[in-house]
């Protein structure tokens, strides 16, 4: 039987927790770093991806780290430049994550993943937290050269997906790219906190991922 609602997740910071990369970047002096890094990770690789020379968001974030650290006269080396990279395939779920993912499967609930990370590390990642057998799909940014939320990467989720398409995400230019793109959107408001009024409104605003969950398979509309 066709089910009637897929939930397209997120997966850096919605799905994932970047504490661990936080953690990394304290131990080698930039224990405030983490905000500012993810925020000009995000910036230049939207912006080569809407210039029309797309970089995976890993080698984005090689460059930011590099400049992070040369901005704080912190010597790092290409060693340990990997070495911090590493900690990507290491990032646990966020609390919650398992028992969301868990309710959307039994609700009959479609799950997959809609990340600008790549698949081999969405994999590992997906292995690692044992949430394999519930998530069915990646669609990676890397697959198809586009950045989130260009409209484009929406209409791929749509292509796997199956009945009323949701995008679940802690970002709010997520949201708003989905929102665009005709999908329905819950922000998980835990991270940012507040909504900007700029963008259109999500259907369901959650405080956590089993919130989001409980969001998309109580949702009448």
């Amino acid at each position: 039987m066709a089910r009637t609602k897929t939930v397209a997740l997120d997966m850096i910071g919605t799905t994932f927790s970047l504490d661990r990369l936080g953690r990394e970047l304290t131990e080698r002096g930039a224990s405030d770093a983490l905000p500012l890094l993810f925020a000009q990770t995000l910036r230049d690789y939207f912006a080569a991806s809407y210039a029309g020379s797309y970089v995976p968001l890993r080698d984005a974030l090689r460059s930011s780290l590099r400049r992070l650290f040369v901005s704080r006269d912190i010597p790092l080396t290409d060693d340990e430049i990997d070495g911090v990279l590493a900690t990507l395939s290491e990032l646990d779920p966020n609390p919650g994550a398992g028992d969301a993912l868990r309710a959307l499967g039994d609700a009959g609930v479609q799950v997959i993943a809609l990340t600008n990370g790549g698949t081999a590390l969405m994999e590992a990642l997906l292995e690692r937290a044992g949430f394999s057998q519930i998530v069915e799909r990646i669609v990676s940014c890397d697959d198809l050269g586009t950045s989130k939320p260009h409209p484009s990467v929406y209409e791929a989720a749509r292509e796997v997906a199956e009945g009323e398409l949701w995008m679940v995400a802690s970002h709010a230019w997520d949201i708003m790219g989905a929102v665009h793109a005709g999908l329905r959107g819950v922000w998980i408001s835990g991270f940012e906190k507040e909504y900007p009024a700029i963008f259109p409104p999500p259907d369901a605003v959650a405080p956590d991922l089993e919130g989001a969950a409980q969001a998309v398979i109580g949702f009448d509309p």
